[in-house]
């Protein structure tokens, strides 16, 4: 008996128009982003470059495949604050902004309550990541803030600017829908430091410094970049109007 061919009609023309339309909204949001405005989700990240992305160098345009990364760890987001109102925990206040300093905030995931003793809760911050199977693993055994130090100061960043001193943070495995959860507790130096870095980044006149693991244009800490080649050139010095 002769086999029944196999008729494929593959359509990528629906995925294109998926990404063109992600990447339409993300050039209306980014025109709608007032310039010299620091999000305390990126306060982790490269002062250097912050400094450059406040003074009017160019953002990384994220492709439309990225963008549905973003929208898809979005709706984990959704997904585990509704996990966690069925197994009992209160949740407040989702996407409730908070400020550092003027120019410089962000949006919580929320805020969760925990049993502080056995007659007592307490409110803390609620933060909800997902990763990779692999990168879950070293999260579950280094903990949050060394797997992760950028998101371990974004978290230090909101529990100062919330007034809010414990955080719960929440990692989902994408490959097992494990979850990792680990509570973390204020350091109010290093919030004090990432003030610091903040206000520095706004008020200089001229870029900073860059970190010292940035040590080449090519070192692991530059490579990915995407002002990495502008940074170590010789124009770097140029301040675009804000």
């Amino acid at each position: 008996m002769a086999a029944i061919p196999i008729r494929r009609s593959p359509h990528p023309e629906l995925e294109a128009r998926i990404h063109a339309a992600l990447e339409a909204r993300r050039e209306k949001a980014n025109a709608e982003t007032p310039r010299r405005r620091l999000r305390l989700s990126a306060i982790g990240g490269c002062e250097r470059k912050l400094w450059a992305l406040a003074n009017g160098h160019p953002a990384e345009q994220a492709e439309g495949r990225l963008i549905v990364i973003f929208d898809m760890g979005n709706l984990v987001e959704d997904l585990v604050i509704r996990w966690l109102r069925m197994a009992g925990y209160t949740i407040r206040n989702e996407q409730k902004t908070v400020t550092m300093i003027p120019e410089v905030d962000g949006h919580i995931d929320g805020e969760i309550w925990l049993e502080h003793s056995r007659f007592d809760v307490e409110p803390a911050i609620l933060e909800i990541k997902s990763a990779n199977a692999e990168q879950f693993e070293l999260c579950a055994s280094l903990g949050y803030d060394r797997w992760r130090p950028a998101y371990g100061d974004t978290l230090q960043a909101y529990m100062g600017a919330s007034g809010i001193h414990v955080a719960m943070a929440v990692v989902l495995n994408k490959n097992t829908s494990q979850l990792y959860a680990e509570k973390l507790r204020f350091d109010s130096a290093r919030y004090e430091y990432l003030q610091a870095k903040a206000e520095a980044i706004l008020l200089h006149e001229t870029p900073l410094p860059r970190p010292e693991e940035a040590t080449s244009q090519h070192c692991n800490f530059c490579k990915w970049c995407h002002l990495a080649e502008a940074c170590w050139g010789p124009t770097w010095d140029v301040r675009f109007d804000p």
